[in-house]
């Protein structure tokens, strides 16, 4: 971190370098200015501070923007630059960062223009890594894809027949230049809208293509938690006429079909609400130290109830910023909350390292982890960390020989929240469990740059990966 002194010097150093790129005479600008060459000389040397209206006149006098010369900004600059050095993935000629300072003030425009060019970077590699999930999985563009092959065959063999010359009558001519034209037609059609499907398909809020993808938009449009449905002592009578308010309001759901899937699960919220009321479960979560288990005793509910209630869970108590995923016994996701800082895949092809498919294998049994995602930054890095509590349940349907059904819930919660917001000396809490080492998992394999990953399936589009071979 810089020190106050620090920041005066670039102050001054980058007054008097402006002053000199420019060819003006110290005495010249002290005259625009109007004050005495001598108190410029101490600002130029760092002798006396500048702020207000001195430092308006000075940023005139040398015909640049006060925001160049300000202290607040070059404290920003610095921060964005270092910011955006320590994001970079692989770097064959570590940067001084030690001399960092006196790039920015003697160069700033281009100090301005690489950080505009670290940010753009880093939207890039959002688009790249929505492209290449959607282009991966997404069933919609392959359906759309064989539509127009299909389209385009047909088209095909009908021109060939009409242009084979086998003496077709005229009504046989006419059936297959009608068939020709509907062909085209349904080809025009079907170009639009594959077009209009790829020119948002950077944008993750767009195009959504299944059900689970448009009640996970609608739930993050509404912030994960519904204020209408907080209300204690609420019929369910009442709590259905809201559920099917908000589905039939929501611009997410194009569907009769998801609706009432969001309408179903809006009624999950509204139960868990009413069984678990925000206060006192925000309340009974810090007294317990997070532990869900204790937590579902005490409420008796579910450990998988208290997972779900706590990513829903409005703003309350210092806790906020929780994620849930949730797969089932394949390993699909079939929930998908992602705190800040914590990639999770739009489509299935999540990363194989995560807790939540252990927890697939260990039913009943509550797995505790430290993870991040550095996506190959330094380990000395300041990325996010989360704390990982990890369940997974095993039910059998129809008794004996029935179908056994098993999911996996991982809760994700913010460090800084999760040691915030514990007390575990009061009300006899369990103290928390040791989570052992960092486990430092990816998001998916093709935008993960995580090097000799033992779990990779394929290499990532965005660097080069050496992969181990069996």
């Amino acid at each position: 971190m810089m020190t106050r002194n620090t920041k005066r010097v670039l102050t001054g150093t980058r007054i008097r370098q402006r002053r000199t790129d420019i060819g003006l005479r110290q005495v010249d600008l002290a005259e625009r200015v109007g004050i005495s060459p001598s108190y410029l000389n101490l600002i130029e040397h760092n002798r006396r501070r500048i702020a207000g209206k001195l430092l308006f006149d000075i940023a005139a006098g040398l015909e640049i923007d006060p925001k160049q010369l300000s202290e607040d900004a070059q404290t920003s600059l610095l921060g964005e630059l270092r910011s955006g050095i320590e994001g970079q993935k692989h770097v064959t000629e570590p940067p001084e960062l030690d001399r960092i300072d006196d790039f920015a003030s003697r160069f700033p425009g281009w100090a301005h223009n690489l950080v505009q060019t670290q940010r753009r970077v880093t939207e890039l590699e959002r688009t790249i890594e929505v492209l290449s999930d959607r282009m991966t999985h997404d069933p919609h563009l392959s359906d759309a894809l064989h539509e127009v092959i299909t389209v385009v065959t047909a088209i095909r063999s009908t021109s060939g027949i009409l242009t084979g010359g086998g003496g077709l009558d005229a009504v046989w001519q006419e059936r297959f230049q009608k068939n020709l034209d509907e062909d085209a037609r349904r080809l025009a059609e079907s170009a639009a809208s594959l077009a209009h499907y790829l020119d948002g398909a950077g944008n993750s809020d767009q195009n959504l293509s299944s059900p689970q993808e448009e009640l996970d938009a609608c739930f993050a449009r509404f912030d994960w938690h519904f204020a209408p449905l907080e209300q204690s002592g609420m019929a369910e009578r009442d709590a259905q006429k809201i559920s099917q308010d908000l589905a039939l309001a929501a611009p997410d759901l194009t569907s009769d079909a998801v609706r009432q899937m969001a309408v179903d699960r809006f009624l999950t919220c509204w139960h868990l609400a009413d069984m678990m009321p925000a206060t006192r479960f925000a309340d009974a979560v810090s007294a317990c130290g997070w532990d869900p288990v204790l937590l579902a005793v005490q409420f008796s509910v579910t450990v998988e109830d208290v997972m779900l209630r706590l990513a829903t869970l409005p703003p309350t108590g210092g806790i906020g910023g929780i994620g849930l995923v949730s797969c089932d016994g394949a390993g699909n996701l079939t929930f998908r909350k992602a705190p800040e800082g914590f990639s999770v895949p739009r489509f299935d092809g999540a990363c194989a390292r995560w807790p939540l498919f252990s927890a697939l294998v260990t039913p009943g049994e509550l797995q505790v982890n430290l993870v991040a995602q550095s996506q190959g930054r330094a380990a000395d890095t300041d990325f996010p960390r989360f704390m990982a509590l990890s369940w997974g349940t095993r039910r059998q349907q129809g008794g004996f020989g029935g179908t056994v059904l098993r999911e996996a819930h991982m809760l994700l919660i913010p460090l800084n929240v999760f040691t915030s917001s514990t007390r575990p000396s009061t009300r006899g809490a369990q103290p928390s469990p040791d989570p052992g080492p960092l486990l430092d998992t990816g998001g998916s394999c093709r935008i993960c740059l995580q090097i000799d990953c033992p779990a990779r399936r394929e290499p990532a589009i965005l660097g080069h990966n050496k992969i181990d071979t069996i």
